[in-house]
């Protein structure tokens, strides 16, 4: 009985945990697939979505993740770091953020099928990288959910 309780609070944690007919405890740390999302029963590429939206003018970079959603499941979040002709010196960033935000989402929509279009897009100065240069997307997704 301990083994099924314990296997249950490791779930809770993305910890795989299975139990074999001996009773026997195997776990695993399950990584989600991160580039696979599934907002609203869809499959969508995080890499398409990417590949897309880095055709806009301004996005130099661009890192799209999934996020818990109650009513989708998942929904499409994109991180873009703007290009550096997209910012004028006196300026910062050409026009609000929420006017760019809106922009991209905008041009994604006649690129994309609408289940596809990001529902948010941040700005950060720098995707988040480890060591080995790869953008840390669990990083980026508590950027989604902080609500500021």
């Amino acid at each position: 009985m301990k083994t099924y309780v314990l296997k249950a609070e490791l779930e809770k944690h993305n910890i795989n945990a299975v139990v074999d007919e001996v009773g026997c405890l195997g776990i695993c740390y399950a990584e989600p697939l991160v580039d696979i999302l599934k907002p609203g029963g869809y499959t969508v590429s995080a890499l398409e979505v990417g590949e897309a939206l880095r055709g806009h003018p301004v996005v130099q970079e661009i890192a799209v993740v999934g996020v818990d959603d109650p009513d989708w499941g998942e929904r499409v979040c994109a991180a873009v770091e703007l290009a550096a002709e997209s910012m004028t010196p006196q300026q910062g960033r050409v026009g609000s953020g929420d006017q760019l935000s809106e922009e991209i989402r905008e041009w994604a929509r006649t690129q994309l099928a609408p289940y596809k279009v990001p529902k948010q897009v941040r700005f950060v100065d720098e995707l988040p990288r480890n060591a080995m240069g790869k953008v840390m997307k669990p990083a980026l997704r508590e950027l989604f959910r902080d609500p500021h």
